[in-house]
């Protein structure tokens, strides 16, 4: 009698967890990389706002919204992208595994999602203000406030 009960739990348990998984939860997860580089390499990416790493980047993120990128360095404008979701194709495979219930898993977790695109090549342009001669370079911002780390070369006057 308790052979057939564990028989029964294992079989159970087996059961339970082939009707509450989803496919593409299992097979590309809930995250999803993104390679970002920049030319020039060193810039800032921020990811929704929040600065996360600088070029060349490897970023892992979450599949389940849609995010924007910006990729900005000091005398160049910066770079924009929206990373859109798509339809992760694995979301199909509930149909042979998972049902209904892998369906609704893959859809709350935002594995049924894929990010677009999945690697970004900004060239970065020369904002207004950046000059370029015999490979060196001149870069003219306006701050509100100076970094305390600069280093005063000149000023403007008012005639």
């Amino acid at each position: 009698m308790r052979i057939k009960s564990t028989v029964i739990e294992i079989v159970s348990g087996l059961v339970a967890t082939a009707l509450l998984t989803s496919c593409a939860s299992i097979v590309s997860g809930t995250h999803q990389e993104v390679r970002v580089n920049s030319a020039p390499s060193g810039a800032n990416v921020r990811v929704d706002g929040a600065i996360t790493a600088q070029t060349p980047a490897l970023l892992t993120l979450s599949s389940k919204e849609s995010h924007m990128l910006r990729i900005e360095m000091a005398g160049y404008r910066p770079f924009e992208v929206a990373l859109t979701q798509k339809t992760n194709g694995w979301i199909f495979g509930n149909i042979f595994f998972g049902g209904l219930i892998g369906i609704v898993v893959d859809i709350s977790t935002g594995a049924a999602y894929a990010l677009t695109p999945n690697e970004i090549n900004a060239t970065l342009i020369p904002a207004k203000g950046t000059a370029s001669h015999g490979g060196r370079q001149l870069s003219v911002a306006l701050v509100s406030k100076a970094d305390p780390s600069w280093q005063k070369v000149g000023q403007l006057v008012k005639q």
